[in-house]
């Protein structure tokens, strides 16, 4: 972790200066886009390096880390930045949902589930291991390879069709296999409908839980998913959810940044970001659109500390450089 960005101004201008620090990284470096190549290439890395050469990265990753955790403490508001939680932290979370904390081991994986009343139940999910996920994730065999690795490809070579397709295939294998290892056995265990807020840890908050799906030949599609059956959220912790409930509770949604499809890109077009744009602009009083070329990289940093909501379509995507000052969204 690069904490340069840290270093280089004081931390006493507050959250706006951490959201927009992160936003900034986002776009100058590529986003989530580049999670899955740099997690692959990690994974390759890591089968060829000797275990003191792994133990080294992962100390100097670890102080790095620290590091950061440290500075964003300083900020007011953030003295409990990723301090572990009470149990009356996650009391204090459950609001009209369950709370669903998923984790993964070698044995098997977890659901650990606290409800309303504080109380925990826990129900096993033996399918789903350590060595399973990462199959999942990374694994080169087929239907369309692992998650991460298809999605990475397809990325890379968006206007190739066998990428495209294969991609497809991934994301159908992986979110039928979430059923059958995780979602199955949450449902069964859940009251019906029930609203669920999810806390997948580690890497498992990579994969699209609420798409997972069996074959049902009573439904329009042939598939019921698991949001027919659960109304799904996710949080990273059940602090976060506090906080995040915190800002929407504070923030007035009245001024809408949207970006539509924008250009020059070497991707596939969007025919229907126009149309979804024009959707969502119609919610909002106050909205600006920054459409094609107009969506550069600086008029959307500009403009984003001045509204309360960013629609896009692929925010997450790589960036093109035109050139030092210009850098443009790549959809």
């Amino acid at each position: 972790m690069d904490t340069s960005l840290w270093d280089a101004q004081p931390l006493r201008s507050g959250p706006k200066f951490i959201w927009t620090t992160i936003f900034t990284s986002l776009l100058g470096k590529g986003g989530i886009r580049r999670f899955g190549q740099s997690a692959i290439a990690d994974w390759h890395q890591a089968q060829k390096a000797k275990p003191e050469e792994i133990y080294k990265r992962l100390r100097a990753a670890r102080e790095q880390l620290d590091k950061t955790i440290a500075a964003i403490r300083q900020v007011e508001g953030y003295a409990n930045f990723l301090i572990a939680p009470e149990f009356g932290d996650i009391v204090a979370a459950l609001k009209d949902s369950v709370l669903v904390y998923l984790a993964v081991t070698k044995a098997g994986g977890l659901a650990l589930f606290v409800n309303e009343n504080s109380e925990m139940t826990r129900v096993w999910l033996p399918e789903l291991t350590e060595e399973t996920l990462q199959r999942t994730l990374v694994s080169m065999e087929p239907p369309g390879s692992g998650y991460l690795r298809a999605y990475n490809d397809w990325l890379t070579h968006p206007k190739e069709y066998t990428y495209h397709q294969q991609w497809f295939n991934s994301l159908a294998a992986t979110t039928q296999l979430l059923w059958k290892q995780v979602m199955a056995p949450l449902i069964q265990a859940l009251p019906k409908q029930a609203a669920v807020t999810l806390i997948p840890v580690g890497r498992l908050g990579l994969l699209p839980f609420h798409a997972a799906w069996t074959e049902d030949n009573n439904t329009p599609t042939g598939k019921r998913y698991a949001l027919d059956a659960l109304t799904i959220s996710y949080a990273p912790n059940a602090r976060s959810l506090i906080e995040a409930r915190k800002v929407a509770h504070r923030v007035t949604v009245d001024h809408l940044l949207a970006i539509d499809e924008p250009k020059p890109v070497t991707a596939l077009p969007l025919p229907s970001s126009e149309y979804e744009v024009q959707t969502v602009v119609a919610n909002f009083a106050q909205h600006q659109i920054f459409k094609h070329e107009a969506a550069t990289r600086q008029a959307i940093l500009d403009t984003l500390a001045h509204c309360t909501v960013l629609h896009d379509y692929r925010l997450n995507q790589k960036l093109v450089k035109l050139n030092a000052n210009h850098t443009i969204l790549n959809a």
